[in-house]
């Protein structure tokens, strides 16, 4: 992770430690004379300097260092970091999202069919999508520290459209270094089945090590689940880094998140760690909203003035509108994502000599022209022919055991240089030693960004000045019914609908938020999607001695249960509360006979964050508690749901639950039969 400038940095500096060292010891045998304190430390300085110059000569010498430092620095400035994946608008779609270190970087990311081990398919197409390219910095925040000092973080997104439900593709985004896996989202269908992972408040475990200590652990636990068991979908409901104003903490928390967020869609929903009052106004508020402050409960402003901008910018979610911003690399005007397709399929043979350079460590890519900046071109009949092909494919591959395979695949090195299976890291910005949080330097962030395109032999790998760059529309300051996300936004995958609300957002009657909910809830189709699960990070219901998450619970119970019952939801995720706990099928804070009338809670805000203090003693609603690290488990499969929670420190199960769905896929398809009908 450290450029040859640092590397070198390091070793003088431990060529005068070293000297200094001798020099003492020579000065201590020498303190007869009194010439020692003197004659050794300038020595010491003397050799240093020559040093210097004789490795400054060498390198003149040494072109495989010198000669392809631009490229080199040009590569290493443009490696995609912190890559996730996400659900996009349309159900074949995948969104990639990644930060470099450099800019002017390209916003393409390339991806085709693989075979179970992850490597592209001989004959078929090599896919390009071009994407954008934005800018997350200081004049995004709202308020002090995250607006305190200066900072820069340079991402792109693009999408993977048109995929073959259910089949395994390898990716690369932004250039040829590395590639990854993942498996595209199944048909939106009752039939299908569906396993997710579940849970709130991680943090990451490098920087804020004290407060939050299992939160490296969970991650491995979760990939070793992975591995194990098919998982397609990972929800983060709300407390995600807890960086509350502090960038680099976002930025360990996204590498940490990575081998999980690389392999399936990472969905997110906002926390109070992450969302918050904007006291300097709405128009640096993402979410568009007004301070919600009410006079009970105790909403504060714990996201560090970042007030929901950092997530919303780091997370791209279904729906996602471009955040406006104050000036800086952004207009105010809207404009439309720029999405770039191709698909080399015109020469078989290229594209196979492309294959195996590519599985062998090569460096040919043919059909540059998806360079990610030119007119869109989509290439149908490769898409067909890629089509075909998987549909022939996955039947040989369901004879294997893939499961563990997907995100697995080590990063294939296609040009020279490093070690097959790391990834290459440059110097990070404004890094600093694990725990470090001073930040005194107001230009960190900055002194270390390279730009790509103006090296010397950046080629291929510097993007065009036609690169799209994302723009913002104007703000939406109308009540409406539309999705607001990360804040509110839904989506569907497999034979789940997934709603997911703000808990630090007004969900009053009459509010934009609740009128969105209910549009969404109405428009549901339960013969397709039988399952409705909704996310929001601040429970409805809430164990002892937690009273004034109590209030705020019965607040949020007050204002949407109703709603909830009425569209017969079946479960309801939350976090916040860091334990684990289930509820019965409860409604008006208590239990009920007839489970179709009732909603089964689960808080799992245990991912990561130090526990909270639970009592023996609750309510009668509650029907289990542990006080203990670890996530949950979802395997949906037709009308019958089995719920898991598993422990982050062996791995076994603590509490599991089944649940059948209140609208089941024949009464749901019979019920829109018979609507239809009357029309």
């Amino acid at each position: 992770r450290t450029s040859h400038k640092s590397a070198f940095k390091y070793v003088f500096t431990s060529i005068i430690v070293a000297l200094c060292a001798c020099a003492c010891r020579s000065t201590r045998q020498m303190a007869d004379s009194g010439l020692g304190c003197a004659i050794y430390p300038l020595s010491t300085i003397l050799l240093i300097w020559f040093l210097k110059l004789a490795a400054a000569a060498r390198m003149t010498q040494m072109p495989y260092l010198t000669g392809s430092l631009n490229d080199l620095q040009a590569t290493q400035a443009c490696l995609p970091m912190e890559v996730h994946l996400a659900v996009s608008d349309d159900h074949r779609d995948i969104r990639a999202t990644w930060r470099t270190q450099g800019t002017g970087c390209p916003s393409t990311v390339s991806y085709g069919l693989a075979d179970p081990t992850g490597r592209r398919l001989v004959d078929m197409p090599l896919l390009r999508s071009g994407g954008s390219s934005y800018t997350i910095s200081e004049d995004l925040m709202c308020d002090a520290p995250a607006t305190k000092r200066p900072f820069t973080v340079h991402m792109h997104t693009a999408v993977m459209s048109d995929l073959e439900p259910g089949a395994l593709y390898w990716y690369s985004p932004g250039n040829k270094d590395s590639t990854w896996t993942f498996r595209a989202p199944p048909r939106t269908d009752a039939d299908q089945r569906l396993s997710f992972i579940a849970f709130g408040d991680m943090g990451e475990s490098e920087v804020k090590a004290r407060k939050i200590p299992k939160a490296a652990a969970t991650v491995k636990a979760i990939a070793a689940e992975m591995d194990r068991r098919p998982v397609g979908l990972i929800l983060h409901i709300g407390d995600l880094a807890y960086a509350d104003g502090k960038y680099k903490v976002w930025d360990s928390f996204m590498e940490q998140i990575e081998p999980l967020a690389s392999r399936v869609p990472y969905m997110i929903g906002i926390g109070n760690h992450e969302a918050g009052p904007c006291s300097s106004g709405n128009d640096l508020d993402p979410s568009g909203e007004g301070p919600y402050q009410p006079a009970w409960g105790n909403y504060g402003s714990e996201s560090g003035g970042e007030c929901g901008a950092m997530a919303a910018h780091r997370f791209v979610m279904p729906g996602q509108v471009n955040l406006e911003a104050r000036g800086g690399a952004f207009a105010a005007a809207a404009a439309a994502e720029v999405r770039t397709s191709t698909a080399d399929i015109a020469n078989p043979k290229a594209a196979a000599a492309d294959a195996g350079a590519r599985n062998a460590g090569g460096s040919s890519v043919p059909g540059s022209a998806g360079s990610g900046s030119g007119s869109s071109v989509f290439n149908r009949r490769a898409l067909a022919s890629s089509r075909a092909a998987a549909a022939g494919f996955m039947r040989e591959e369901a004879r294997m055991e893939s499961a563990a395979v997907v995100g697995k695949v080590e990063p294939q090195l296609w040009e020279g240089s490093g070690s097959v299976g790391k990834e290459t890291r440059t110097e990070g910005y404004g890094d600093d030693a694990p725990g470090d949080q001073n930040d005194d330097d107001d230009n960190e962030g900055r002194e270390d960004e390279f730009d790509a395109a103006s090296a010397g032999k950046a080629g291929s790998h510097a993007a065009s000045a036609n690169t799209p760059v994302l723009s913002l529309p104007p703000r939406l300051t109308s009540r409406r019914k539309s999705p607001n996300p990360p804040f509110w936004y839904s989506f569907e995958y497999g034979p789940v609908h997934f709603s997911t609300l703000s808990s630090e957002h007004d969900l009053e009657l009459g509010s934009t938020q609740q009128s969105w909910l209910e549009s969404d809830l109405a428009a549901v189709d339960r013969c397709r999607t039988p399952w409705v699960i909704v996310m929001l990070h601040r429970p409805m219901y809430v164990v002892y001695p937690h009273k004034d998450n109590r209030v705020v619970g019965d607040h949020i119970r007050t204002s949407i249960e109703d709603l909830l019952l009425e569209y017969q939801v079946d479960v309801v995720v939350s976090g916040h509360v860091h334990t684990y706990y289930r509820s019965c099928s409860a409604a008006a804070g208590k239990c009920v006979s007839d489970e179709r009338k009732g909603i089964v809670h689960l808080v799992v805000g245990t991912a990561g964050h130090e526990l909270s203090n639970v009592e023996d003693d609750q309510k009668d609603w509650c029907d289990e508690v542990i006080n203990d690290w670890g996530f949950g488990r979802f395997d949906v499969d037709g009308d019958t749901l089995r719920f898991s929670f598993i422990r982050t420190g062996d791995g076994r199960v603590g509490d599991s639950l089944t649940l059948r769905a209140k609208v089941s896929q024949g009464e749901a398809c019979d019920r829109r039969r018979e609507e239809r009908v009357k029309v």
